[in-house]
């Protein structure tokens, strides 16, 4: 679907998305996204090569291309490993995303909002219908509590830091 959406050029908005379109690090749904729209390959099911480890920019272009230089990836595949303690995992069809994306709590800690609401930030996603990018915003003492008690239980934390203050863009 095409959408015709008409805006100003010279907008203070348009120049700021312009001038720095790629320059977040992202958000985990943002990786939900593209794993959902493009899909995810084991190495050992699809080797890397010069072409797809050098894609850097222009990824729909690139997908296009590759998918013609190496064929389409596999959409479905079954999958086994173990890991470095030696557990074994095992994956078959899409069960592999189907995990990734169960993870559905988002939380921020924002003092220039009121606590205990959800918010989203405009402009932020990456894939045009994909997950929009959603958080709780909680006390900086609840998120130290709940991060520390998902550590100590064995369950992965997903952080995201605004680190653009202390940034030096020049290097």
């Amino acid at each position: 679907m095409i959408v015709l959406v008409e805006v100003v050029v010279e907008s203070r908005l348009i120049q700021f998305l312009f001038d720095a379109p790629v320059s977040d690090g992202g958000q985990w749904d943002m990786v939900i996204n593209l794993l959902e729209k493009y899909g995810v390959v084991p190495k050992c099911v699809c080797p890397e090569s010069y072409n797809s480890s050098n894609s850097a920019q222009m990824m729909e272009e690139v997908y296009r291309i590759i998918a013609i230089s190496l064929g389409k990836p596999p959409k479905v595949f079954d999958w086994a490993f173990r890991d470095k303690d030696g557990k074994y995992y095992e994956f078959f069809g899409n069960n592999f995303m189907g995990r990734l994306s169960t993870i559905k709590n988002f939380l921020v800690n924002d003092p220039r909002h009121p606590y205990f609401n959800l918010y989203t930030v405009e402009y932020l996603g990456n894939i045009q219908g994909g997950i929009p990018i959603r958080y709780v915003n909680i006390l900086i003492e609840t998120m130290k509590q709940l991060t520390i008690q998902a550590l100590r239980s064995g369950k992965p934390v997903w952080l995201g830091a605004d680190v653009g203050k202390a940034s030096d863009s020049s290097l």
